[in-house]
């Protein structure tokens, strides 16, 4: 519909008469909402995959430039609002992820030792046999290198 339309083409959609409009189910979940007229607003966020906008309906009549210029000021703040958590969450992501590897980093500093010693290789092609592993397991590099830790403090076969 005008507001899928109006966050994917960074385009302000102003409808003065629903039922006639390009968009047959907008078109009658309005008619049945008694909408008359639609304005759709895009926020404007940094991440181009990601889309948003504001949607205003009125029963009666259309949207005047006042209310036009009123509607994207509201965009304007709710794409900064939208940015500052979208931007949040992802460095709460981002630090979440780093430490659960810090929380792993002894684990797979000791992986590498014990392929560094049974395999005679450097500190790099240690970590290469790991990732290599954990690609060919389809696990994490991390529980591929608890496991061989695990394993030598065992003292079985790494």
């Amino acid at each position: 519909g005008p507001a899928l339309e109006a966050a994917r083409g960074l385009l302000i959609i102003q409808i003065d008469d629903a039922g006639r409009i390009e968009w047959p189910a907008f078109a009658d979940a309005a008619r049945q909402c008694d909408v008359s007229s639609a304005l759709s607003v895009p926020l404007v966020l940094p991440d181009p995959t990601t889309l948003g906008g504001i949607n205003f309906y009125g029963e009666e009549r259309g949207f005047d430039e006042g209310d036009l210029r009123l509607a994207q000021s509201f965009a304007a703040q709710a794409s900064t609002v939208v940015s500052n958590a979208l931007s949040y969450w992802g460095a709460f992501d981002q630090a979440a992820n780093l430490t659960l590897a810090m929380e792993h980093r002894a684990e797979i500093e000791q992986a590498k030792g014990i392929l560094m010693a049974t395999q005679r290789c450097t500190p790099d092609q240690a970590f290469d046999l790991l990732r290599r592993a954990s690609q060919r397991e389809n696990r994490k590099l991390r529980d591929i290198a608890a496991e061989l830790v695990r394993r030598t403090a065992e003292g079985r076969d790494a």
